[in-house]
Formats: C-alpha cells, structure tokens, sequence
C-alpha cells in the first residue's frame, strides 16, 4: 500500500508515519543493544544509500539488514519495534509468527487510514 505524503502526515500529531518507524527502530535497539549500535546501524544504512530520518524509510530493505546482521535474533528485534510502534500509534499489538516489520508497519498504515486507532 502507497500513502501519499498528505495521508501519513495526517497520522497524528502532524507525525508522519515514518517519524514514528524511525523513532520505534532507535528507541527499541538503543534498549536492547545500546546506542553505539544504533550509531553504527546509522552508518551502514547512510553507506548503503538509505538516509536515516527521511520520509520514506525502505522498511524491507531495513529488516533484511536485520536479518543478516543479527541473524534469527532479527525476529525478536523486528517484533519488538513493531509492538514499540503500535504503542505508540494507539494500535493493539498481536504477535504473528509468520510477519515481519514490513508486515506489521503495512498493517499499522490500514489501521491508521481506516480509522481504527
């Protein structure tokens, strides 16, 4: 599903989604893992050509650099981001062992146009 910038902008608080992804991502690895590894997760996306705080956070591209820096760890991180994200969408969280983020944030963005938060 494509938001226009208007419609994600509209989410709360004149926030756009992507401020709530990205501040979800940072808040849960800087708990987990500390803020070293947030700098560095920084960089690595910044080499890769994906500028962090930006409008469209590439939240596919994101896991899978997850997934290959933490391996099956990956899962528990990205869940933990998303449960972060609905928290603060006002969205009720349900663990599904077959998503990812991409999954929950696409479900959170439906939720948020239809009202449901």
């Amino acid at each position: 599903m494509h938001l226009t910038r208007r419609e994600l902008a509209a989410i709360r608080n004149g926030k756009s989604i992507e401020e709530y992804i990205t501040s979800s991502i940072d808040e849960t690895i800087g708990e987990m893992l500390g803020q070293s590894v947030i700098d560095s997760l920084h960089v690595h996306l910044a080499e890769l050509g994906i500028p962090w705080k930006k409008p469209q956070v590439k939240v596919r591209l994101f896991s899978s650099l997850l997934d290959s820096t933490f391996g099956i760890q990956s899962t528990v991180i990205q869940r933990d981001i998303a449960r972060k994200l609905y928290a603060k969408l006002g969205l009720f969280f349900t663990v599904d062992e077959g998503k990812g983020l991409a999954d929950y944030v696409a479900e959170a963005k439906e939720a948020m146009l239809n009202g449901k938060a």
